[in-house]
Order: structure tokens, then sequence, then C-alpha cells
């Protein structure tokens, strides 16, 4: 059985036309904050398309998302703020609270929304108490 002549056109038009599919990643957080301080983290994000944060949503991931994952969802998560920002030539999720965070151990799970698909990544962040260092 022999394809047929508009099996092979459409296969070359698929082939000739097909579009760049742009790729979106995040990377590891980076927490600049202590235990007992406002937390202040980044994370960084990858993509082939340098304009991403114009289309681009992240939120805290719904309860129903942490409770798939296995995960709780104490209620001062819902307090962080995220902001999305270009720095250095390099594209950032930036997470903030306004109160102190006063757990050590924080399971945060993202949700981000963009042209490029939907992702869904969790980080486990382990905040350690500050440290004076002493003067000699």
């Amino acid at each position: 059985m022999k394809p047929s002549f508009s099996v092979f056109l459409s296969l070359l038009f698929v082939l000739t036309f097909s579009c760049h599919i742009n790729a979106m990643g995040l990377g590891q957080i980076d927490v600049s904050s202590y235990l007992n301080q406002r937390l202040k983290a980044k994370v960084e994000v990858y993509s082939d398309n340098p304009n991403i944060l114009t289309d681009f949503e992240v939120y805290l991931a719904s309860k129903k998302a942490y409770k798939k994952a296995g995960m709780k969802r104490p209620f001062y998560l819902t307090k962080l703020k995220f902001l999305t920002k270009r720095q250095n030539n390099k594209n950032y999720i930036f997470i903030s609270s306004r109160s102190l965070i006063r757990e050590q151990f924080i399971e945060l799970l993202l949700e981000i929304d963009s042209v490029e698909g939907h992702v869904l990544k969790r980080f486990n962040i382990l905040l350690d108490m500050y440290r004076f260092k002493k003067l000699n």
C-alpha cells in the first residue's frame, strides 16, 4: 500500500513550516535571609526567549497541588510576594515576605504559567540562624 500524495504533502508542510518551541526551566533557589527575618530569595528563570517575563505569572501552588505532592501548605506561605524581574541580563523570580519567618524548614511549591507552558516546582528551604562574627 502506497502512502497517498496528500499525506506526503502534509508531512512536507509540517517539516518545512514547523514552529520553534522555546523551553523554560527554573534554577535553584538562592536564599539571602535567615531564620526570624523577612524572607528574601531568588530563582533564576532559564529560557530561550529573552522576553519571557512579559507574559509570565508565578504564584504559590494551590492547596490541591500541595496535597497531591504530599506536602503541607501553612498559612504564612500565602503571604509571600513574587516579583519577576530582569537583572544583569538574567531573568529572576524574587520571593519575599512582609513578616518574619519563624519556621526553619520551608516547603515551597511554585506554579508558573507562561507562553512556553506550565511549570510546577518544589523548593526545600532550610533557614539558618544568623550568626554574628567576632571582631578581633
